[in-house]
């Protein structure tokens, strides 16, 4: 659960600096979804200010439009957009309170209510993202293609063009851009947008230690599963950036309840939202310093594709707050 979660990953440190914004939960920053949609449930409240809406879904925004824009547009049938953004951001009223709490959202839908995403309204959303919203911090798509890759996809297909320009065009401002590495259990290969050098893949791991035997659908088993272990339905290759809790995450779902949820799909925003408060707290760290910063942990996961970092939020944020310091003793 995030209560767990949050802990584990140094989150609550960096919610309890005084320094440099009176409790570092997101305040002043700025995280794009695109996904499903959200609900505004207790957990996920925001002001017309702090929340933003748009759709890129064909035939399944309001009236069966194309696209659609302003307040209820991004209206979650699915409701996966909003356990999304829960683990990103929950409030804490009813869930335990995400990594960014005070950011504010830009939440995108793409995802009709069965689930069949069109790479083309993606790559809108993107685009709209690099248009309209250049001062996003982060950009979340917890979403990719059954299709698989075995190294940085970049250039592999021409339908990945697409894909790569759009995102290039959302970077070019300065934003970060994250992906699920995807729930198909391929421990040597990673699926799209996931795969593009330009993306941060995120992979899944356990949140606390099991007992039990523990079956999923991608056809894999883990037995008793220890804490920061690698989720055997988490696709993994030499292109995942880092690991984060994905089984299981308690999050707000679309009926202001509790969901307890697993997936690479809630992996991905907990790094979201961690990016989102570093970047608040650090605004001119480079994007370079700040993917590096997601390798500085204790802990690294034993996958068939090498050893990843497991996110720790606060040794990344305080890594940060070194480096300069550093290349002075340096020279």
């Amino acid at each position: 659960a995030l209560d767990t979660a949050v802990p584990l990953l140094g989150i609550d440190q960096l919610h309890a600096l005084t320094d440099p914004i009176g409790g570092v939960r997101g305040e002043g920053g700025k995280l794009a979804v695109i996904d499903s949609g959200i609900v505004q449930v207790p957990d996920l409240q925001y002001s017309d200010r702090d929340l933003i809406e748009a759709c890129f879904c064909q035939g399944c925004c309001l009236d069966g439009q194309d696209e659609a824009f302003g307040p209820g547009s991004a209206n979650d049938g699915s409701g996966h957009g909003t356990q999304v953004l829960g683990a990103a951001a929950s409030q804490g009223v009813n869930a335990s309170v995400g990594p960014a709490p005070l950011a504010k959202a830009v939440m995108i839908k793409v995802e009709p209510d069965d689930g069949s995403i069109s790479s083309s309204d993606i790559a809108a959303a993107l685009d709209w993202v690099a248009n309209e919203h250049q001062d996003t911090d982060v950009v979340n798509m917890s979403l990719g293609t059954p299709d698989t890759f075995s190294g940085e996809c970049n250039g592999a297909e021409g339908w990945l063009d697409v894909f790569e320009e759009a995102v290039e065009s959302v970077i070019a401002n300065g934003t970060l851009v994250v992906a699920s590495a995807g729930n198909g259990g391929v421990h040597t290969e990673m699926s799209a947008p996931a795969c593009l050098s330009q993306v941060i893949a995120v992979g899944a791991t356990y949140t606390k230690d099991y007992s039990s035997t523990i079956g999923w659908g991608s056809g894999c088993t883990d037995v008793a599963p220890s804490q920061d272990a690698l989720a055997c339905f988490s696709n993994v290759s030499t292109t995942t950036e880092v690991m984060a809790p994905g089984a299981f995450v308690e999050v707000p779902n679309k009926s202001g309840g509790l969901s307890d949820v697993a997936g690479t799909s809630f992996s991905a925003p907990i790094v979201s939202g961690c990016l989102v408060q570093i970047m608040a707290a650090k605004p001119d760290a480079s994007q370079g310093a700040l993917r590096a910063s997601l390798s500085q942990t204790d802990v690294f996961v034993n996958t068939d594709s090498g050893e990843i970092p497991r996110l720790d939020c606060f040794k990344a944020y305080e890594w940060l707050g070194r480096i300069f310091y550093d290349s002075f003793e340096v020279n």
